[in-house]
């Protein structure tokens, strides 16, 4: 890996180049995965089986991620967990059993990266009902465009969203092991040992500040904000 990415340089998409980026994002090829590894401590119930507009919320994003995807599956941290995914997303393929098993997100992109066979894997995680697959769409095809880099990440706000970013596989793949050998488990890390790819937000089809694509559902309250969200017109 070169001295930028090592120094986790970030680099702005041109914005003049959004319609071209649009026609070539179709060519990408790309896997989509949904973290579904994490304990729902502060929702204290499983937060991929919450309901949302009469469908569990992994069903919904991976509906959302297909557009852009090969195909979309599920990583989790065990086989007890496997089965209570499999039970609210029966339409999908066995989850992915993470190597370093309940080690975090960081463990759950590991073993995305692992189990992907396109070049180009788009990561999620269970509990972002507003996923959008326009958006990822334009990230593969800006880090397709951009050989170097090794992830392409939406800023919303002040913050990278390592989660509903596209990774470049192999070049993922290799600085996860490396952090996950040395002890390190936090995904931001990864972003900071990545060359990343940074559009701007007009071009993530952001239309709203109050309900970005990286909106999660981490507590009860967060999942009331999601319903009345998903009914003000939530979709794409």
């Amino acid at each position: 890996m070169h001295d930028s990415a090592r120094r986790g340089r970030q680099t702005s998409a041109d914005p003049d180049r959004h319609a071209e980026m649009d026609r070539g994002a179709a060519a990408a090829a790309m896997d989509g995965f949904i973290l579904a590894g994490g304990l729902s401590s502060r929702m204290g119930r499983d937060k991929h089986a919450l309901l949302l507009e009469g469908r569990t919320l992994l069903s919904r994003i991976a509906e959302r991620m297909a557009p852009a995807c090969r195909s979309v599956r599920t990583v989790v941290a065990g086989p007890e967990q496997a089965e209570r995914v499999r039970a609210a997303a029966p339409e999908l393929a066995a989850p992915v059993l993470e190597p370093y098993a309940g080690e975090g997100p960081l463990a759950g992109l590991h073993g995305a990266m692992l189990a992907a066979e396109a070049p180009l894997v788009w990561l999620a995680a269970c509990d972002m009902p507003f996923v959008s697959a326009a958006a990822a769409r334009r990230l593969a095809a800006a880090l397709e465009r951009c050989g170097s880099a090794g992830c392409a990440a939406p800023r919303i706000g002040s913050r990278l969203q390592p989660l509903h970013a596209v990774y470049r596989r192999d070049i993922a793949l290799a600085a996860a092991d490396r952090l996950l050998q040395s002890g390190e488990r936090r995904l931001s890390a990864l972003l900071e040992a990545l060359d990343v790819l940074v559009p701007v937000g007009v071009e993530m089809g952001v239309r709203d500040a109050a309900m970005p694509i990286s909106f999660n559902v981490n507590t009860p309250a967060d999942y009331e904000a999601s319903l009345r969200l998903a009914a003000e017109g939530g979709g794409e």
